[in-house]
């Protein structure tokens, strides 16, 4: 992708100060506008492996990618399609007019300076949002991904993209503006997370969501944000929904600004209060900002490892006699791990389900989380994945979970196994979630077999020369040698209880004798 003044910006300060100014004319600055970015540009660490899952191919959405040049042809059947949408509606109006009092607020969701002028941001959100609204128009609580058109599915991959969205809030505003919303029916905001953002995250998530009448969701920062909540607050039961951690965090900045935030809502707020208020989000700012440096440098770091290492399903079906059974209720938040004495260890995953644009969608949803991710989080989402890479190394194993009903797809088992080969391993430094669980006490459970297994082949091994020395010390030949061959025996036996010690245990010392052991045995 070609460089453009948004990537790599030089910057213009009378358009830094204008733009500056216009923020402190807005009443709304300190009290209405969240300061915590929502929509990232992710490092090329991340995306150089497979860009084509990060950067669209067809469709630029948002400040991003709207103006990049080799996307103008699709640029004019948005247009096109914008054009037809309005005048169906038979709307006249200065439509971009209506995106003006946003233009802080949407500069405050991206996590990098943007080089445009306030009047090129305007009309990339009106048209950008008017094109949402159409496009997200045409799915329905029964749109499956098989129905849509060819070329609503390659948009579909695009629309999914973390550096691709475009703020909810101003697609809500613009579908009020238009009347799109009914009254009755709840707020603007509502009614595009529950109906437009709810159908199509339906259609393309490759994992079950929390269902709509148990989705307590106020609100969402854009609509791939949407799809990420739905999928880790699937709880499978109706009870109190609780705000994912991983957007928020219970410290001194935060709750200062709670309290601060309820004085103005009581009309107690002042200059004074205000003051106070745009000083504890900026500290939230920085504290973000710093912890995403921190999460992008990790990331960086572990971009081009291998996967976990534990058995894969075919492995750990056949050696370990481990089952896997579908969770029916609930999602990632309700992997688990069974290993009692009695009875076969068990693995349980919810059921995914793979098509021609899970890839793009996945590897977003754990970009997102990982760049929204604060030092109390868990990576759920990202440590899922994990899993099931360390699960999933060829088509066998794919064939095992199809047979489960842990996966659905109308891809072959070699191309769904591709998937999971093509991931890297997440930040996993963060708190463990369930997810990680699992793959700690799998590996504790094969750690566990192997051991278990040493002993037996080492009782296998003495049992065997014990038997053979017996037989050999009953010849009248070898009666000289019984005394000698007592004390061999005691010091193979010693030697034999060192090194299953240190194989249990380790040790540094005794190293060349356990080598000198083993050849030993092995002649």
């Amino acid at each position: 992708m070609a460089d453009i003044s948004v990537f790599s910006p030089s910057i213009d300060e009378k358009k830094w100060v204008s733009q500056g100014s216009r923020a402190l004319d807005s009443p709304q600055l300190a009290i209405e506008i969240d300061f915590t970015p929502s929509i990232f540009q992710l490092p090329k660490a991340i995306t150089e492996a497979k860009p084509e899952s990060y950067t669209p191919q067809h469709i630029g959405l948002g400040a991003y990618h709207h103006l990049r040049p080799e996307l103008h042809v699709a640029d004019m059947q948005k247009l096109a399609k914008v054009k037809t949408f309005l005048s169906s509606r038979n709307f006249s109006d200065d439509f971009l007019g209506k995106t003006r009092g946003l233009e802080p607020a949407v500069r405050a969701c991206y996590d990098k300076y943007l080089d445009l002028e306030c009047s090129t941001l305007d009309y990339i959100v009106a048209i950008d949002s008017l094109f949402l609204l159409d496009f997200l128009g045409s799915y329905d609580d029964k749109t499956e991904t098989e129905n849509l058109e060819p070329g609503l599915r390659e948009f579909a991959k695009d629309v999914a993209m973390l550096e691709n969205q475009v703020p909810a809030f101003a697609v809500a505003e613009m579908g009020k503006e238009l009347d799109l919303f009914s009254p009755e029916k709840g707020t603007p905001e509502t009614m595009l997370y529950s109906q437009l953002f709810y159908y199509f995250c339906k259609a393309h998530s490759p994992l079950k969501l929390t269902e709509l009448r148990k989705d307590r969701r106020t609100e969402s920062k854009h609509l791939l944000a949407h799809m990420y909540y739905l999928i880790v607050n699937n709880h499978g039961r109706i009870e109190v929904e609780q705000e994912s951690m991983l957007g928020s965090k219970a410290n001194i900045t935060e709750i200062g600004t709670e309290v601060l935030s309820a004085l103005t809502d009581l009309g107690l707020g002042g200059p004074i209060v205000k003051s106070l208020q745009f000083t504890f989000k900026s500290l939230q700012v920085w504290e973000n900002s710093k912890l995403a440096a921190e999460l992008s440098k990790d990331q960086e770091q572990k971009a081009n490892t291998n996967k976990i290492q534990i058995p894969s399903v075919s492995e750990l079906s056949e050696k370990y006699k481990v089952e896997f059974k579908q969770v029916f209720f609930g999602g990632i938040r309700h992997i688990e791990f069974e290993n009692e004495d009695e009875g076969k260890p068990t693995i349980y995953l919810p059921e995914i389900t793979l098509k021609h644009d899970s890839e793009v969608v996945l590897r977003n949803l754990v970009a997102y989380e990982a760049a929204i991710a604060t030092p109390e989080s868990s990576l759920e989402l990202g440590e899922y994945v994990d899993l099931m890479c360390g699960l999933v190394h060829t088509d066998k194993d794919v064939s095992l979970l199809r047979e489960k009903g842990i996966v659905k797809s109308d891809l072959n088992d070699e191309q769904a196994a591709e998937i999971f080969n093509g991931f890297s391993r997440s930040a996993g430094h963060l708190k463990e979630s369930k997810s990680g669980k699992v793959v700690r006490q799998v590996k504790e459970m094969v750690e566990k077999w192997e051991n278990k297994k040493a002993w037996k082949r080492l009782w296998r091994f003495l049992e065997k020369n014990v038997k053979n020395a017996v037989e050999f010390l009953r010849k009248p030949s070898a009666i000289a040698m019984k005394f000698a061959l007592y004390i061999f025996m005691v010091l193979l036996l010693v030697l034999q209880i060192m090194q299953a010690y240190c194989q249990f245990y380790g040790c540094s010392k005794g190293e060349s004798e356990t080598k000198a052991l083993s050849l030993m045995m092995s002649g």
